[in-house]
């Protein structure tokens, strides 16, 4: 390149791109989970490989950045008068908890992936990382199952905002 095109845009171009500074959410996420192993391109990437969905989208880019709002967090804010959960109403309603650990939610994922081995002719198990940023260790169906996880999760939060108890009888119904 001839250095009398070289503009200052240009270089300030060439510096951001070699500066990378992560979202704090990921460090959060490390600290919280220090063997937790992700690769946050993938994470990143993946909702845009299993939906067109706008609305689907834009949930699980809030997911990972921990701009999901829960009982615990709109607590601290003074926005709703208890922490707990709206599920169970035993214990703090963290994204963990309404998404993957409450007594409600095991259930509506248990329903989920009985119904996605009937129609896998496999079992499937899940984690709350699997939940949370999608499951990259399978082979058949990729699309498809992170497509049923990102609904499911969407799921459970919408029915978290709309006071329902949710089911499996209430998904299909939606």
């Amino acid at each position: 390149m001839d250095i009398s095109s070289i503009s200052s845009k240009i270089v300030y171009e060439e510096f951001l791109s070699r500066k990378v500074i992560p979202p704090t959410s990921q460090n959060k996420y490390k600290k919280e989970h220090p063997n937790l192993s992700v690769d946050w391109k993938k994470i990143y990437s993946l909702t845009f490989s299993v939906t067109l969905d706008t609305k689907l989208r834009a949930f699980q880019y809030k997911l990972p950045n921990h701009i999901v709002y829960t009982n615990d967090r709109l607590y601290k804010f003074k926005i709703v008068d208890s922490p707990l959960c709206a599920f169970c109403n035993s214990e703090n309603e963290s994204l963990e908890h309404l998404l993957f650990f409450c007594k409600a939610s095991e259930v509506f994922w248990k329903e989920v992936l009985s119904l996605l081995a009937i129609h896998k002719n496999e079992l499937l198990n899940v984690s709350l990382t699997d939940v949370f940023f999608g499951k990259f260790v399978i082979d058949k169906d990729f699309t498809v199952v992170n497509h049923v996880l990102l609904l499911g999760k969407y799921f459970i939060y919408s029915c978290k905002l709309d006071n329902i108890k949710h089911s499996l009888a209430v998904f299909k119904a939606k």
